[in-house]
Parts: structure tokens; C-alpha cells; sequence
């Protein structure tokens, strides 16, 4: 059975009510996407362990912060669309990150923008639908 899991690379559990998730232990060495849309999850879930995690989906969330327990390193492709995300603290435990998505959540301040210079690897950000995009001018 754990053979199994060991060739696993992707797990896609979307629209499953979860309102936590932790990834299990066999999926932490091969696991390279991880989608957890469209459940009921109010915490970053702890993904840090896994090494070669590079694409992360927890869009339609309710998460409220950027919070892992320690960086994750692999993490290329962020998407948090649609939570409740109030400010990027917390980015920088994903300092390789390509791609980030945190449109339609809710920051608010303009100064919360400024972590994102830190990251010379960034090609691509949508922070459409949230109240900091009507203050630029």
C-alpha cells in the first residue's frame, strides 16, 4: 500500500468540506501539487515538509493569513483566490515563488504591498478584487 502512495504526485481534493488538512506522511518525498480548493479550511495547511511541493491551490478558502510553520523551499506556483487574506505577511516562507494569486481577498493597505520587492523571482500576480487595487491611481 505505501508503494502506492510513493508514486503519488498530485492530490486533488477539492470541494471536500475540509476544514483542516495535514498531507500524510508517505506523500511528503513525491507530492508535487497539491489542491485543496474550494473547502472550508481557515489555516494555511502544514505543507513545509513537503520537499518537492511546487504548486499549491487553496483558492476559494477562508483563510485569513500567509502562516507556515517554517519556509517552504519547492513552492513555485501560489494560488489564494478568494479567502480572507488581509495582508502577504507570512510570504516569505515561500521565497522561490513565480506565480502568486491572491485576487479577491481583502487587503486593504497599500504598504502591505511592499513585501512582494523581496521577491526578484515573481513573474506573475493578480491581486484584482481586493480594496488595496481601488487606492492605486
Amino acid at each position: 500500500e505505501i508503494d502506492r502512495y510513493q508514486r503519488e504526485k498530485a492530490l486533488l481534493l477539492s470541494w471536500n468540506c475540509f476544514s483542516n488538512f495535514q498531507v500524510p506522511d508517505p506523500h511528503f518525498a513525491t507530492l508535487l501539487v497539491l489542491d485543496l480548493s474550494n473547502n472550508s479550511l481557515t489555516r494555511f495547511p502544514e505543507i513545509h515538509h513537503c520537499s518537492r511541493l511546487h504548486s499549491v491551490n487553496l483558492n476559494s478558502n477562508s483563510i485569513t493569513a500567509l502562516e507556515s510553520p517554517a519556509p517552504v523551499m519547492s513552492v513555485v506556483d501560489l494560488q489564494v483566490a478568494g479567502n480572507r487574506i488581509r495582508s502577504l505577511t507570512g510570504l516569505e516562507s515561500f521565497p522561490l515563488l513565480i506565480r502568486l494569486n491572491v485576487r479577491d481577498n481583502q487587503i486593504i493597505a497599500l504598504g502591505s504591498l511592499r513585501v512582494l520587492s523581496a521577491w526578484t523571482s515573481l513573474r506573475a500576480l493578480s491581486l484584482a478584487g481586493n480594496p488595496v487595487t481601488r487606492h492605486a491611481a
